[in-house]
């Protein structure tokens, strides 16, 4: 197995990780939020090893082994970002019912209202001194929005969002947003704790969108709980993830 060697100027914190990723330089086996930089070099001991890291300067990318001949992995690092979920190419012709081939983490999380993103509030405890963000470049300006939260669950509000930026509906899909945790015992340290992009589609058109794909659903036999299934399946592919619940009480409020 070939050790992959990062680039010399390069420091990221570990998201997410799958699969077995050593550091070459002391044989130990990487974790979540372990940091890697500089001329470190790491061996992807598993084929599908892969890890989602963050850069607070350069943004998120995927570190992953792909196999160049056998018996050999070598890592290869790719931007995360989206491009497939472009509203440019969101129509019922090219989206499919199957999962597509995406990113190995899923990190598009679809804003309809807002989206629900639940924490383990044994480890991040909220309230007036402790609290969690988002941080996001909008024009090549940071952007830095403080999130309220319902105990350990905290909101990604798609008006406060459309509000920090101005958005009139032309932006679908903000790349590289971080989630930090503030806490005010620790104020001058921000802990990332994950990183994704933010789909932001437009409710009027959705659910125009929406209802022509259900009609094509009904007159194919499907029954109203497959329905349910295939649009959030749809929305998967097309949009990114979204709260089951949330999203399909909004379908029967609005899609008809």
């Amino acid at each position: 197995m070939t050790p992959y060697l990062l680039k010399a100027q390069d420091c990221y914190i570990i998201m997410k990780i799958k699969g077995t990723i050593v550091l070459e330089s002391t044989g130990q086996v990487l974790q979540k939020d372990d940091q890697i930089c500089g001329d470190d070099k790491v061996i992807f001991k598993t084929p599908d090893a892969a890890a989602l890291v963050h850069s607070s300067a350069k943004g998120r990318y995927t570190l992953k082994a792909n196999k160049s001949k056998v018996g050999e992995l070598e890592g290869v690092i790719t931007s995360a970002v989206s491009s497939a979920l472009s509203k440019k190419t969101a129509n019922l012709e090219t989206k499919s019912l199957d999962l597509p081939v995406r990113d190995v983490f899923d990190v598009v999380y679809c804003v309809i209202d807002k989206f629900e993103y639940t924490i383990d509030d044994n480890v991040f405890p909220v309230n007036d001194d402790n609290y969690f963000l988002i941080r996001f470049k909008y024009n090549n300006i940071l952007q830095e929005i403080r999130l309220n939260n319902n105990n350990n669950i905290v909101y990604l509000n798609k008006q406060d969002i459309s509000e920090k930026i101005a958005n009139n509906g032309e932006i679908n899909l903000i790349e590289d947003v971080a989630l930090y945790y503030y806490s005010g015992q620790d104020s001058d340290n921000l802990k990332i704790v994950d990183a994704f992009d933010l789909s932001l589609p437009d409710e009027k058109a959705l659910a125009n969108e929406l209802s022509n794909f259900k009609v094509l659903l009904k007159t194919s036999g499907r029954s109203d709980g497959q329905i349910q299934d295939d649009l959030i399946v749809y929305m998967y592919n097309a949009y990114g993830n979204v709260n089951k619940d949330s999203f399909l009480k909004w379908v029967s409020d609005n899609v008809k």
